[in-house]
C-alpha cells in the first residue's frame, strides 16, 4: 500500500507553556500554535507520541517555530511494553532505539520570519516516537530561552485491517526490508530509508499542504482526490483528467484563501472588525467564484464535466488577484527550499536532511523546505534601493521598465517581488519598438527580469515569472513577429533555469517547472526551429545534484515523445 499520513496522540511531555499544550501537535492547519516549552525550562525537553498501531514509518516531518528554535532534536522509536495487571504504564519502561538527530537553522538569514520544514526519510517499524529537544538558538526575540515545535507529521504504512498482529503483518508486507537483513541482524533504519524510499507519497499527506492551504479548500481537494481515484479505478479517465486539473488549480487558490484567512484572524486579534469583515467578504466572494468557475460542486456530486460557462484559465493565481477587491495587495505564504544545513562533525549520527548527504549512503538527502506564514508584521510599502551589482545585472530592464519596478523585483520581501513582476506584466504589452534593434534590447530586458523570477524560491513569485514568460512567447511575440534569433535567445536564457528548478526538492515547484518546459516544447515556433532539443541533451556538469540529473534524463524523453523534434544522432 502507498504510505499515507497517520494520526497520533501525545502520551508524554516534560512540560509546556499555557495555551501551547502538546496536543496541538495532533492537529494540522495554518492557524495551529503547536507545542512550546515552559519559560526558563531545563534541557533536554521530551515529547513522546504514540501511533494507533505499530506501523512502518517512512517519513517524519517537523515544522519549527520562527524564533523559538532548538539547536538539535534527537529521534527515538520504540514499542510500548506490556504492563502487568494493576501496574501503571510508564514511558520510562518502554525500550527506545536511537534513530539519530536533526540540526535546525538559527533562522537569522530570514530575519526570523520563516519557519523551517524538515522531512526525514526512515524505514522502521514502531508505535512510539520520542523527540528530545536540546537548548535553543540564542536570539533577541527568544527572551525566555524556550523551544517550540509547530507541527509534526508521520507518514507510514499501516497493517491491513484484517491482520490480527500488526507487527507481524507489517513484516510480511516488507520483503524489501527482509531482503537486506541476515538472520539475527538489523539494518540501520536510516540506510533502509534511503534504499526503500517510497516511489510516491500523495501531496495531500505532506505537511506543507496542510499549513499552506485554506482548511475548507483542503477538504474539498481531498474529496476530489478520492473521487479521482474512484474514476481511475472505473477507467473513467476523462473525468479523472478533469479532476486532476481542478485539483491543481484549487491548490493554488487555496493558498490565496489561506492568506486572507490569516489576515482575518490577525485583524480579529487586533479587534479591527472592519478589516475582518472585509477579509471575510473577500474569502466568500473568491471561493464562490472559484467553485462556480471550475464546477467544483458538480464534480463533488458526481458530475462528468466542468462548468461550460467559463473556459478553463491557464493561471488561476492571476484570475484570483483580479477577483479580489482592488484595495488589497496580493501576497501568499511561501514554500521554498533554502537555508542549507551544515554537516555536523560530532560523533553522533545526523539524520538525512543535510544538503551534501548524497556523498554517503548513510546520509540520504531529503526535502528541506521553509514555509513563511504571516506573523502580523506589516510589509514595507517601499522596497530597498538596488545595489550596484543589481543595477549592472538589470541595466536593460531598468531602462525599459523603470527603477521603481526593478527595485520591487530585486526586493528582499517576496510580497514586493510579486508586486514588481505584476508591474512588469502590466507595462510589457504597452511597450512599442520602432526598430528591430530596440526590440532585441527590450527582449534582453525581459530576460533579465525572468532570470530573477525563475530563480526565486517562493512559489507564487515563480508562477508570476512563468506567466511573464508565456506572455512574452505568446501574444507579445505574435504582435511583434519574433524571428528565430529572438526565440533562440529567450530559450537559451530560460531553459537552464527551468531545468534547474525541475530538479527542485519542493514538489509543487518541480511540477510547475516541468509543465513550463513542456509548454516550450509544444510552442509552434520553438518546435519548428528545433531550438529546445539541443539544450535538453547537453552534458551534465559533474557537481549537479542527483534530483537535477534524474530530471535531465527524463525531460528529453518527455520532450521527444510529445514533439519528436530532438536532433537525430
Amino acid at each position: 500500500t502507498m504510505p499515507r499520513k497517520v494520526p497520533f496522540r501525545v502520551v508524554s511531555c516534560s512540560g509546556w507553556e499555557d495555551e501551547y499544550h502538546p496536543s496541538c501537535l495532533e492537529v494540522h492547519n495554518p492557524f495551529v500554535k503547536g507545542w512550546r516549552s515552559p519559560r526558563w525550562c531545563l534541557y533536554p525537553q521530551e515529547v513522546v507520541v504514540k501511533l494507533k498501531s505499530p506501523s512502518r514509518i517512512r517519513k517524519l516531518q517537523f515544522l519549527s517555530h520562527q524564533y523559538l528554535i532548538p539547536s538539535k532534536i534527537e529521534l527515538y522509536v520504540g514499542e510500548p511494553q506490556s504492563q502487568s495487571p494493576g501496574t501503571a504504564a510508564s514511558q520510562n519502561s518502554n525500550q527506545f532505539k536511537t534513530l539519530g538527530y536533526i540540526s535546525l537553522s538559527d533562522n537569522e538569514q530570514t530575519g526570523f520570519r520563516s519557519r523551517e520544514l524538515k522531512s526525514v526519510s526512515v524505514d522502521v517499524i514502531a508505535q512510539l516516537i520520542k523527540l528530545v529537544f536540546y537548548h535553543n538558538h540564542i536570539n533577541k526575540l527568544n527572551v525566555f530561552n524556550q523551544v517550540s515545535l509547530v507541527a509534526l507529521n508521520v507518514i507510514a504504512d499501516v497493517p491491513n485491517e484484517e491482520a490480527t498482529e500488526g507487527t507481524s503483518a507489517l513484516l510480511n508486507e516488507m520483503p524489501s526490508v527482509a531482503a537486506h537483513q541476515s538472520p539475527g541482524q538489523h539494518m540501520d533504519p536510516i540506510l533502509l530509508g534511503a534504499i526503500n524510499k517510497p516511489a510516491h507519497i500523495s501531496l495531500m499527506d505532506d505537511l506543507a499542504f496542510d499549513v499552506a492551504q485554506d482548511p475548507e479548500t483542503a477538504q474539498v481537494i481531498r474529496r476530489l482526490e478520492g473521487l479521482k481515484l474512484l474514476a481511475v479505478k472505473g477507467e473513467n479517465f476523462e473525468l479523472a483528467r478533469k479532476m486532476k486539473d481542478v485539483i491543481s488549480e484549487l491548490q493554488k487558490i487555496g493558498e490565496i484563501l489561506c492568506h486572507y484567512e490569516v489576515e482575518k484572524k490577525l485583524a480579529i486579534e487586533r479587534e479591527d472588525y472592519e478589516t475582518a469583515k472585509e477579509k471575510k467578504l473577500q474569502v466568500e466572494q473568491l471561493r464562490a467564484q472559484i467553485y462556480d468557475h471550475f464546477g467544483v460542486m458538480n464534480l463533488l456530486s458526481g458530475g462528468a464535466s466542468v462548468s461550460h460557462q467559463h473556459p478553463r484559465v491557464k493561471n488561476p493565481v492571476t484570475m484570483a488577484v483580479s477577483m479580489a477587491m482592488p484595495s488589497v495587495t496580493y501576497s501568499m505564504p511561501r514554500s521554498t527550499s533554502q537555508v542549507p544545513m551544515p554537516v555536523s562533525t560530532s560523533q553522533e549520527r545526523p539524520l538525512p536532511t543535510l544538503k551534501n548527504a548524497y556523498m554517503s549512503p548513510e546520509k540520504p538527502v531529503d526535502q528541506v523546505d521553509t514555509v513563511l506564514l504571516s506573523d502580523g508584521n506589516d510589509v514595507p510599502s517601499r522596497p530597498e534601493p538596488m545595489t550596484d551589482k543589481e543595477i549592472n545585472e538589470c541595466s536593460f530592464a531598468v531602462e525599459a521598465f523603470g527603477t521603481e519596478a526593478l527595485e520591487h523585483v530585486c526586493s528582499k520581501q517576496y510580497q514586493l517581488r510579486e508586486k514588481g513582476l505584476t508591474m512588469v506584466l502590466q507595462v510589457l504589452p504597452s511597450l512599442e519598438f520602432p526598430s528591430r534593434k530596440e526590440l532585441s534590447i527590450n527582449i534582453k530586458a525581459v530576460c533579465q527580469v525572468l532570470s530573477r523570477g525563475l530563480n526565486d524560491q517562493v512559489l507564487p513569485t515563480f508562477n508570476l515569472a512563468v506567466e511573464l514568460l508565456k506572455h512574452l512567447l505568446g501574444p507579445y511575440a505574435q504582435k511583434h513577429r519574433f524571428l528565430k534569433s529572438d526565440y533562440s535567445f529567450i530559450i537559451g536564457k530560460v531553459t537552464p533555469l527551468l531545468l534547474n528548478r525541475a530538479g527542485d526538492m519542493a514538489p509543487r515547484m518541480r511540477a510547475v517547472a516541468t509543465d513550463t518546459i513542456l509548454y516550450l516544447a509544444h510552442h509552434d515556433d520553438i518546435k519548428n526551429h528545433f531550438l529546445l532539443g539541443p539544450l535538453l541533451v547537453q552534458p551534465i556538469k559533474q557537481q549537479v545534484c542527483v534530483c537535477t540529473c534524474m530530471n535531465r534524463c527524463v525531460q528529453p524523453y518527455s520532450h521527444t515523445t510529445s514533439t519528436n523534434n530532438l536532433p537525430h544522432p
